[in-house]
């Protein structure tokens, strides 16, 4: 009996012995498994833990090996921020196997070797190309140097010689002359010294060092050398034409005005010899190294380098804010991740990307605005993140856009006009000053140049009284050229009974529909905040050719309509529209209901030089400012943007405008809440249905099984 139990026992202990070897070995296995074909899944509401589309694509476009070099004491750094940085750098490794990671302690004695290595080795890399503009630098150094020479001991000299041969007879013109000859003779002491104070500052930023390893700032140089070349080239011209109505004057003495004549000759010469120095100079391109100079200073930097030559640096502050700006400002660590991933995934896309884009801000104001004011700070910003120029255009004073020189001098880089459109019922503001109406007709003329050019814009449109009056918007007069129209007289409002009262909305949240047009990709579902939107409608007769894809779309509804009798509320502030008394009432005589109503529309046609042409139109004028597009609001200890659809349709129009359809795509910041989007009318009725019917009906086909189980 005892000897069957003693066997019994063996046996259940080798069968659990068996067993629980086996479970090891599948464990062990599962992480051998594991860990060669990992599998991350993220359960987070707002997509945490995983990279946005638009970073996917540009890990995918990579076509080199890249190094996001991480250079600073990283004990110093904000832990939280450092653990988000590695886990974003940890997944752009993941996704793609030509980004590799690099940390260097600077804080360590070996890191600061590893730093001075990497310096090194980026000069080495541009080495010819540094080479090459110090050696035309030198030159042109060189310039200034005998520039100031002969100032100093030609031009002088020899005006004081022309002021010796005038006779010195009080009171009368000879006086003068001599007068105004010793100043100029002593103008020409001064340029020299200025310009040789010019040479020495530029042979001092080429000998600049950043720590032991000599980095030429050839920028600085070349600025520093383009100032002072233009400076005297100024000075000789003026001094030039002085000379000349000297010379060509009867009453001039004849022994001064043959003492002046070489000296004119000379002077053309030597201004015509350094106008093409400087030209040269100014030409010259600005290194990817010296973009990074700032950075490298310091023993904190942040690098994206490619093995194909491009260099771009990432403010280490913005990557790694303090623990102070954090709880300031309270980021959650999900802000930090985002913020994070947009900051390394713009920097690798800098490095892919074709020529960047150039957005002209056109408007008819009296004077520039859009560049300083504080509405655009936000969108600007952006931008330049993304490596996009600014500039801006007021057309009512400017009848050309502006030069493009100094952000492109090989002419490369695509454009982008984005138009901004008047208040058509503003007064003229003083005298001299135009209407708002006349304004609109300027906006209306550059408007047409830049269509007949075949250039690409981006257009806002603003509710017009002109169309009221018989008269077309010029602003919108462009559109039938692409396909389609502004209703531009009518904006549309929304009517909503409330329990204090009925209002009427003047701004309209849409969502913009799904497709397969670039821009839809990118801004489908998201959010989209538009103030007195305008709705557009096909052409009847449209001509052959144009594309039309509809971007922004507010569904039918009988308490939304295009309302003509708008001017009291447009001139009622936003605040107090609530308390008007005379809201507008649909009135069916003017008024026009009967949706869906298309707010933002992208067109594409043949230009006049055969290429195609795009255009972008959305229904609003304020859509991209900061007060609508960059609005944000604290939920659950998170920072959120609750419409960001605005940026993404202003970044993505610009993207498609410039034909770089491969670089549109949601950015992190479009995740950074999750969106509970509509639910579909079909969907909804199934939903009603299952909820009305499915349940009795689940019950009783319980019932007939069991029945027909028990017999």
């Amino acid at each position: 009996m005892s000897g069957g139990r003693a066997a019994r026992r063996t046996r259940f202990a080798s069968m659990a012995a068996a067993l629980l070897v086996a479970a090891s070995v599948c464990a062990v296995l599962l992480n051998f498994i594991a860990a060669a074909r990992p599998v991350r899944l993220d359960m987070t509401a707002t997509g945490e833990h995983r990279l946005s589309p638009r970073t996917l694509r540009v890990l995918g476009a990579l076509g080199a090996d890249c190094r996001v070099v991480v250079a600073a004491p990283l004990r110093s750094l904000d832990a939280a921020s450092l653990e988000r940085v590695r886990d974003v750098l940890g997944q752009f490794e993941r996704a793609s196997p030509r980004v590799r990671p690099v940390f260097i302690d600077t804080g360590a004695p070996a890191g600061l070797t590893q730093y001075t290595s990497l310096l090194r080795e980026l000069t080495g890399r541009d080495r010819e190309l540094i080479d090459g503009q110090v050696k035309t630098l030198r030159g042109a150094i060189t310039t200034l140097n005998d520039l100031a020479g002969d100032f100093e001991n030609v031009v002088s000299g020899v005006l004081m010689k022309v002021r010796g041969g005038i006779p010195d007879v009080p009171g009368g013109k000879g006086a003068a002359q001599r007068e105004a000859l010793e100043q100029r003779a002593a103008g020409a002491r001064i340029a020299a010294r200025e310009l040789r104070r010019a040479a020495t500052e530029a042979g001092e930023a080429l000998d600049s060092k950043v720590g032991e390893v000599a980095v030429p700032a050839t920028d600085r140089a070349a600025a520093v050398i383009s100032a002072g070349l233009g400076s005297g080239v100024d000075q000789l011209s003026s001094l030039a034409a002085e000379l000349k109505a000297f010379v060509e004057a009867e009453d001039s003495p004849a022994t001064a005005r043959d003492s002046a004549r070489p000296l004119v000759n000379a002077i053309n010469k030597r201004r015509d010899a350094s106008a093409v120095i400087r030209d040269e100079v100014a030409r010259l391109p600005r290194l990817d190294l010296l973009r990074v100079a700032e950075a490298l200073k310091s023993s904190s930097a942040v690098l994206v380098i490619s093995a194909s030559g491009g260099l771009t640096a990432i403010d280490p502050a913005g990557l790694f804010p303090a623990s102070l700006t954090l709880d300031a400002a309270g980021l959650a660590r999900a802000d930090l991740r985002r913020r994070a991933e947009e900051l390394l995934s713009t920097a690798l896309a800098a490095l892919t990307s074709r020529a960047r884009p150039i957005v002209v801000f056109m408007h008819a104001e009296p004077r520039e605005f859009a560049l300083k004011s504080p509405v655009f700070a936000g969108l600007l910003e952006r931008l330049r993140l993304r490596g996009i120029d600014v500039l801006e255009w007021p057309v009512a004073v400017q009848a050309e856009p502006p030069s493009l020189a100094a952000v492109d001098p090989e002419r490369e880089r695509p454009v982008v006009y984005a138009s901004i459109a008047p208040n058509t019922s503003a007064a003229a503001s003083g005298p001299g000053d135009a209407s708002g109406a006349d304004r609109a007709v300027k906006l209306g003329q550059a408007l047409e140049g830049l269509a007949q050019k075949g250039s690409a814009i981006l257009l806002s449109v603003n509710p017009s009284l002109l169309p009221g009056y018989g008269q077309p918007d010029p602003t919108t007069a462009i559109l039938p050229q692409f396909g389609f129209q502004a209703d531009s007289a009518r904006p549309l409002v929304r009517e909503r009974i409330t329990p204090q009262g009925r209002i009427v909305e003047t701004d309209q949240i849409v969502r913009p529909p799904a497709g397969e047009q670039p821009i839809l990709r990118a801004i489908a579902g998201l959010p989209t905040y538009l103030t007195w939107p305008v709705c557009f409608r096909r052409v009847d007769a449209a001509p052959i050719g144009p594309v039309l894809t509809d971007l922004a779309v507010i569904p039918d509804d009988r308490a939304v309509w295009c309302e003509s009798q708008w001017l009291r509320a447009w001139q009622t502030p936003r605040e107090q529209l609530p308390y008007l008394r005379d809201l507008p009432v649909f009135d069916e005589s003017r008024d026009v209901r009967g949706g869906p109503w298309v707010v933002a529309v992208a067109a594409e046609r043949a230009g006049p030089d055969g290429r195609t042409q795009r255009l972008v139109a959305v229904g609003s004028n304020t859509w991209f400012t900061d007060p609508i597009a960059a609005v944000e609001q604290l939920i659950e200890g998170r920072t959120f943007n609750p419409f960001p659809g605005n940026h993404e349709l202003f970044e993505s129009a610009v993207y498609w405008l410039c034909g770089q359809d491969e670089l549109i795509a949601q950015t992190p910041a479009a995740r950074a809440f999750p969106m509970v989007r509509e639910i579909s009318a079909a969907r909804l009725g199934l939903l009603r249905w299952l909820v009305i019917a499915g349940v009795p009906v689940l019950v009783l086909l319980a019932g007939v099984v069991h029945r027909i189980v028990r017999g």
